[in-house]
C-alpha cells in the first residue's frame, strides 16, 4: 500500500520486512485517562484507603482487583491501535457543489479484533489553517473482525472549485471500558481535485485551423466518410464501428473528413468581464466536457498556461484539472 502510515513499531508486526519498514511512515501511539478514567482512579484510590482505614479484606480484594482491571486496560486500548496500517488512494475529482469522498484504506496485519476505531479531522489543525467547522468531514467508526484490508470513505460538505489537501486527519480509540484514550495524528501527501460547476452555453465556439485542406478527424457528424484506422484507448467509444466488430475485423474507428479538422480553442483572452471569472471557468469546463464528448481534439490557454491540442481522458482531467487550480493555491479540505 503506498503513501501509508503504520501506527507504531513496524519491525514487530507479523510478516514485515525492511522494505516495509523504508516504505511506510511511523506514527507514534499517544495514551493518556479519558474523563471516566479519570473518576475511576479516584474512585479506586478511595476505596484503597478506606481499606486501609478499617483493615477491610473484601476491600482490598476489591481494590486491587480494580486496579488489575486498570493496568489490563492501559495494554488492550493501546493494542487496538498498534501496528495498523492507514493508507489514502487517489481522491476522485469532483465538481464544484459536490461533496468529496475522501478514500481511506486500513490493513489489518494481525488477526485479532479491533473494536471502535475512530478516523476524523484533526480540530485543532482545521481552526489552525481556518477551516470552516461546517466543512470539516463526518468521523468514521470502524470495526475490524479480521485480518485484511477494509476501505471507508470520509464524505465532506459541498466545496467550492480547488485543489485541496485532505490535512491533518485522528485515528483514536478507546476501547474496552473507555478508560484510556489512545490516538495518533496522521497526515496524507494527496490531493484532492474539485472541477468548476459545468455551466453556461452549450454552443462551442467557432473552430479554428484550414478547414479548407479537408484533413482527416472523426468528429461526430462529420459528413464525408473517408475509411477506418485502429483503435486507441483514448478514442471515444462512439465511434468504434461496431458491425465492423461483429464481422470479426476487430475495433476500427471510423474517419471523416470536412469539419472533422476543425480545431477548437478555449482561450482566456476570449473572457469579457475579468470579474466574471468563476463563470467563465464554469464555461470553459462545460465546453470541455461537451468537446471531449464528441470527440473533438482541443486546447486550452490560461494565463501562463498553455496545454496543447488533445483529447481523450487524460487530456480532460489535465485542462479541467488547470481550471480547478486556476488563480488560487492548494488549500485544505
Amino acid at each position: 500500500m503506498n503513501n501509508a502510515v503504520v501506527l507504531e513499531r513496524l519491525p514487530l508486526l507479523p510478516g514485515a520486512t525492511e522494505q516495509d519498514t523504508g516504505k511506510y511512515q511511523r506514527r507514534r501511539v499517544y495514551i493518556f485517562l479519558t474523563r471516566q478514567g479519570g473518576m475511576f482512579c479516584f474512585m479506586l484510590m478511595t476505596m484503597l484507603v478506606g481499606a486501609v482505614n478499617y483493615n477491610n479484606s473484601m476491600a482490598y480484594i476489591l481494590s486491587f482487583l480494580l486496579s488489575s482491571l486498570f493496568m489490563i486496560c492501559i495494554l488492550h486500548t493501546y493494542c487496538n491501535l498498534r501496528g495498523l496500517i492507514i493508507g489514502m488512494p487517489e481522491c476522485k475529482p469532483v465538481h464544484a457543489g459536490d461533496r468529496l469522498q475522501i478514500p481511506v484504506l486500513f490493513e489489518n496485519r494481525i488477526a485479532t479484533y479491533r473494536i471502535g476505531i475512530r478516523l476524523e479531522y484533526a480540530p485543532e489543525r482545521a481552526q489552525q489553517l481556518a477551516l470552516p467547522p461546517a466543512s470539516c468531514p463526518d468521523p468514521l467508526l470502524l470495526d475490524f473482525t479480521k485480518e485484511g484490508l477494509q476501505s471507508a470513505y470520509i464524505t465532506t460538505t459541498p466545496m467550492p472549485r480547488g485543489v485541496f489537501h485532505p490535512g491533518r486527519f485522528r485515528i483514536s480509540s478507546t476501547f474496552p471500558l473507555g478508560l484510556f484514550i489512545a490516538w495518533s495524528y496522521i497526515h496524507f501527501d494527496r490531493d484532492c481535485v474539485v472541477y468548476p460547476e459545468p455551466a453556461g452555453s452549450m454552443q462551442l465556439p467557432e473552430q479554428s485551423g484550414d478547414q479548407s485542406q479537408e484533413q482527416p478527424g472523426t468528429q461526430a457528424g462529420s459528413e464525408d466518410f473517408t475509411g477506418h484506422r485502429a483503435y486507441h484507448s483514448l478514442d471515444p467509444v462512439r465511434m468504434v464501428d461496431w458491425k465492423k466488430y461483429a464481422a470479426g475485423q476487430g475495433l476500427l474507428v471510423k474517419r471523416f473528413s470536412g469539419s472533422g479538422a476543425g480545431k477548437l480553442w478555449f482561450q482566456w483572452q476570449s473572457i469579457t468581464d475579468p470579474h466574471q471569472t468563476e463563470q467563465q471557468l464554469s464555461q470553459f469546463c462545460l465546453w470541455i466536457m461537451e468537446a471531449d464528448r464528441r470527440g473533438l481534439f482541443y486546447g486550452l490557454e490560461l494565463p501562463g498556461l498553455r496545454i496543447e491540442m488533445d483529447r481523450g481522458s487524460i487530456h480532460r482531467h489535465r485542462c479541467l484539472h488547470a481550471l480547478a487550480a486556476h488563480g488560487s493555491p492548494a488549500s485544505p479540505a
